[in-house]
C-alpha cells in the first residue's frame, strides 16, 4: 500500500495536463436508525495574524468529539472512507449517536486525526472545523474534510476503517491546519484548492528538504520501476516542480519556515 502516494504523484501529473478528475465510488452500505446528514459548509475569513503558540498548541474542550467519546454521551457506530483510493475531501464518513438526555454539540476541531485501522493507510487530518447539533436520541452521518498527513502510506480503501485519535503532535502541522481552518477555501471534492491544501500538508509533513524525504523511502520500495523513476534527477525536479504548482500560498500565508 505505501507505494500508493508515490504513483498518485505521478497520476495528478498527468491529470493535470489532461484535465481529468476521478469519479467517486458509492458508498458502502450502513445500517442506521435516525439519520441526517450535515456536511461541513465553512465561511472564509481573513487571514490571521502570525500565529502565537496559543493558537498551535491546542487544547481539548468538552464540546470537542475526542472528549465526548470518552464520555457516555456520545457513541460512534462507524468510521470509514466513502470513497476509494482518494487523499484528500470530504472522504470519510462518521456516524455519531447521541446518548445524552438532550440535544447535544459535538465540534469536530482542526488537526484531529483520524487513525486507520489499517496499519498500512494514511492517517487523514483535519483542515476544516465543524460544529454539529446533535438532538437527543438521534444519530447524525458526518463527512469532515480531511487529507492525507502521511506521504508514506497508502490512500485508504473504500470501507477502510478507522478511529478517533487526538492533535497532531508536529507544531508546524497544528499551525497549517488552524491555519488553513481560519482562511477556508473551497471544500468541494476534487476541488483545485483541495489540491493545494493537500500538498501543502505534505510539505509541511516532509520537513525542509522534500528531495531527501521522497528518496528515501522511495528507495525503501521493493518495487524497481518506482525506484528508477524517483531515482531520476529529472523526474525528482518533476515532482518538485509539482509540490511548487500545487502548493498555492499557503506556507507563506500561515508562516511556516523551515531552517535550511
Amino acid at each position: 500500500m505505501k507505494k500508493n502516494i508515490l504513483k498518485v504523484f505521478i497520476l495528478i501529473f498527468l491529470l493535470a495536463a489532461c484535465g481529468g478528475t476521478p469519479t467517486p465510488a458509492d458508498p458502502p452500505a450502513v445500517t442506521a436508525t435516525t439519520e441526517k446528514k450535515i456536511v461541513a459548509t465553512p465561511s472564509p475569513v481573513p487571514p490571521t495574524e502570525e500565529p502565537t503558540e496559543a493558537v498551535i498548541e491546542n487544547t481539548l474542550t468538552e464540546l470537542d468529539v475526542m472528549a465526548l467519546l470518552s464520555t457516555d454521551l456520545l457513541d460512534l457506530e462507524s468510521l470509514y472512507a466513502n470513497v476509494d483510493q482518494e487523499t484528500f475531501g470530504p472522504i470519510l464518513t462518521m456516524q455519531l449517536v447521541n446518548q445524552s438526555d438532550g440535544e447535544l454539540i459535538v465540534e469536530i476541531p482542526c488537526g484531529l486525526i483520524f487513525v486507520p485501522d489499517d496499519g498500512d493507510e494514511q492517517p487523514l487530518i483535519v483542515v476544516q472545523s465543524q460544529t454539529i447539533a446533535i438532538p437527543f436520541g438521534e444519530q447524525v452521518e458526518v463527512t469532515p474534510y480531511v487529507v492525507c498527513a502521511d506521504i508514506g502510506a497508502g490512500a485508504p480503501s473504500l470501507a477502510a476503517t478507522y478511529s478517533v485519535g487526538t492533535f497532531t503532535e508536529d507544531v508546524k502541522m497544528q499551525q497549517l491546519a488552524d491555519c488553513i481552518c481560519d482562511q477556508g477555501f473551497d471544500t468541494s471534492l476534487y476541488s483545485e484548492e483541495g489540491m493545494e491544501v493537500q500538498f501543502a500538508v505534505w510539505y509541511v509533513q516532509m520537513g525542509a528538504d522534500p528531495a531527501a524525504y521522497i528518496s528515501t523511502f522511495a528507495d525503501q520500495m521493493d518495487d524497481s520501476s518506482l525506484e528508477e523513476f524517483y531515482g531520476s534527477d529529472q523526474n525528482m525536479d518533476m515532482m518538485l516542480e509539482l509540490f511548487d504548482n500545487f502548493l498555492g500560498d499557503w506556507l507563506t500565508s500561515c508562516g511556516i519556515e523551515f531552517e535550511q
